[in-house]
């Protein structure tokens, strides 16, 4: 297990000190990245300090962890795409980047969601959500394409839905191009 990416991730005293994760689960895999989600724990201190006391505070969050041996191009139109698309309601925020020792781990908050596939065979995904699931994915899209972007892997694994919040989100940029320049962006007249 000692090529894992994320091997280390919750021994103390070890140079990945800065990880302080747990429960960590697989929850997908692809050609060139694994998916995690982690629960971060974090210790707070309340005020005032007559009434202060420890209380963690727990945060879910996704850790892609990039296979070994990925093309630096591609990593980095990742995270460059990844930190010009912050701010969307349907594009998954990118809250850190981690490189140690070869590998990389891109850190995003987890996005609870249903299996797409199982809804659909149940039933679940019924017009109302389907037009929920259609309308975020295409605000999504048109804050990826606003800022001259095209994601290149729309598929259903990479557009979840959360049935309680009716809400879409867009994942996985692992291979997205930019097809305009940022400065060209704002010029580009809308149909």
């Amino acid at each position: 297990d000692c090529g894992h990416p994320l091997r280390l991730i919750g021994r103390a005293g070890t140079e990945s000190e800065w990880l302080n994760y747990s429960q960590l689960r697989k929850v997908g895999e692809g050609s060139f990245s694994v998916v995690y989600h982690a629960v971060e724990k974090k210790d707070h201190t309340l005020s005032p300090p007559s009434r202060s006391s420890n209380k963690h505070v727990e945060r879910h969050l996704a850790l892609k962890a990039l296979k070994p041996n990925q093309d630096a191009v591609r990593v980095r139109d990742e995270v460059t795409a990844l930190r010009e698309l912050l701010g969307s309601d349907h594009v998954v925020n990118l809250i850190d980047v981690v490189a140690e020792g070869g590998f990389v781990v891109l850190v995003m908050p987890y996005f609870q969601h249903a299996d797409f596939s199982a809804s659909l065979a149940s039933g679940r995904l019924d017009a109302a959500h389907t037009c929920c699931y259609m309308y975020g994915l295409f605000c999504a899209l048109e804050h990826i394409h606003g800022h001259g972007f095209i994601h290149r892997d729309i598929k259903p694994s990479n557009v979840l839905y959360n049935f309680a919040q009716r809400r879409t989100m867009v994942v996985d940029f692992g291979l997205v191009q930019r097809v305009v320049a940022p400065a060209e962006t704002g010029s580009r007249k809308r149909r």
